[in-house]
């Protein structure tokens, strides 16, 4: 995650939306955090670790993903969808990830189809992740563990 490359309105949206649910569902958040696997075998990194106070077992994942002006976006996200749920099948405490998207390089038909019917082609990515590309969404969204 490269936080230089994210509309810095987006950024204070998302770390709003980290702590409203920090506190709501009672999380504790990390950011920049190391993930331990990746389709390429790589460690790397996402936004934030999402940890349950209650519970250490129960964990989230949230990254963020830019694309200003047309070329790759079509594939960052179902790629972004590989890499988390390879990390979650590698370390199962990792219950729930989120990937936020920002740019203009999402046209808005791309942004309703990641949220709305990739899971039809990646049906692994079935309540598990979830693209939220909506500004108004992340504004009032709760990230909930369970």
């Amino acid at each position: 995650m490269h936080r230089k490359n994210v509309n810095p309105a987006l950024l204070i949206e998302a770390e709003n939306a980290i702590k409203r649910s920090c506190i709501k569902n009672k999380l504790l958040a990390n950011s920049d955090a190391k993930m331990p696997s990746s389709p390429k075998g790589k460690p790397y990194r996402v936004a934030w670790e999402l940890v349950s106070a209650s519970d250490k077992n129960i964990r989230g994942l949230v990254t963020l993903k830019t694309q200003e002006g047309n070329g790759t976006a079509e594939e960052k996200v179902p790629y972004a969808v590989i890499q988390l749920l390879t990390s979650m099948e590698a370390d199962l405490r990792y219950k729930k990830a989120w990937i936020i998207l920002s740019g203009s390089g999402f046209t808005p038909f791309l942004m309703n189809y990641f949220a709305n019917d990739l899971h039809k082609k990646i049906p692994d990515m079935r309540e598990k992740v979830y693209v939220v590309s909506d500004a108004k969404v992340l504004r009032s969204i709760y990230f909930d563990l369970i």
